[in-house]
């Protein structure tokens, strides 16, 4: 299989940058998913020969990861926005209650019947 073939049966929408650096006999290949911030990438190093035969093997792992977790991140994100609108609908309990309840009958005493002072005296 060819190299592209063998990347988009990694998923569909991938998003990497890859960085290539040849030193000497050997290459070394940083892989980083372009995916919510991930900031440490796979680093695979290898002879032209031994990342012909693994390279892919060896970031489909990491890759399929990173896209999982954004999928997951994805999930969170519409569950939370599905609760707050549902919590949005209900009535407010608290405001339900302060407008049902009965006014309490407060007891007034009458000072001009008491033989002791009032602040008003």
């Amino acid at each position: 299989m060819s190299f592209f073939v063998e990347l988009a049966q990694l998923g569909n929408n991938i998003d990497i940058d890859i960085r290539i650096k040849q030193k000497g006999g050997s290459f070394t290949v940083s892989v980083l998913p372009a995916m919510h911030g991930l900031t440490i990438p796979v680093i695979v190093t290898g002879t032209p020969e031994e990342l012909d035969g693994g390279f892919l093997s060896a970031i489909s792992l990491p890759v399929k990861e990173a896209m999982g977790l954004v999928v997951n991140a994805d999930d969170f994100s519409d569950e939370v926005r599905l609760k707050q609108e549902t919590e949005s609908k209900k009535p407010d309990k608290k405001k339900a209650a302060a407008i049902t309840k009965e006014p309490v009958p407060v007891e007034v005493n009458a000072a001009s019947n008491s033989s002791e002072p009032t602040l008003f005296d």
